[in-house]
């Protein structure tokens, strides 16, 4: 059996800062914004009012930015299915060898939103199993 973890969301490079983590332990899943312009019909930041839950400072400019929902997680803001879609062969390739019963887990770092800490946490996104 095989295990791949990959660090996915909102971090410190796009789009500068991570998302929440409440002190109820729920969170905020933010996307990476796109980095590129893309002729898929693909909503903002603004458009999803994912910036009025984040409750530090961003730049206000991330509210005109397309999101890059990679992973997709069905049911999650309209999406209708699972994909991911790595253009890195490092996090990429792992996932060509899975094979039933193996674990695929997303994650992804998370700033706590009470304390005003920029110390990070780590939250567990999805597992997703059962490979056919």
């Amino acid at each position: 059996m095989q295990t791949v973890a990959i660090n996915v969301a909102a971090n410190t490079t796009l789009p500068g800062f991570r998302g929440p983590i409440f002190p109820d332990g729920s969170f905020v899943y933010v996307p990476t914004p796109e980095r590129e312009p893309t002729d898929d019909p693909v909503p903002t930041y603004g458009e999803l009012g994912l910036l009025d839950a984040v409750p530090f400072g961003v730049d206000p400019a991330l509210v005109d930015r397309r999101l890059h929902f990679d992973p997709e997680f069905a049911g999650y803001r309209g999406r209708e299915r699972y994909t991911y879609g790595g253009e890195r062969g490092v996090k990429a390739r792992p996932l060509s060898e899975l094979e039933p019963g193996d674990s695929l887990l997303f994650y992804r770092r998370s700033r706590p939103s009470a304390s005003g800490s920029r110390k990070s946490k780590i939250c567990w996104i999805r597992e997703i199993s059962d490979f056919p």
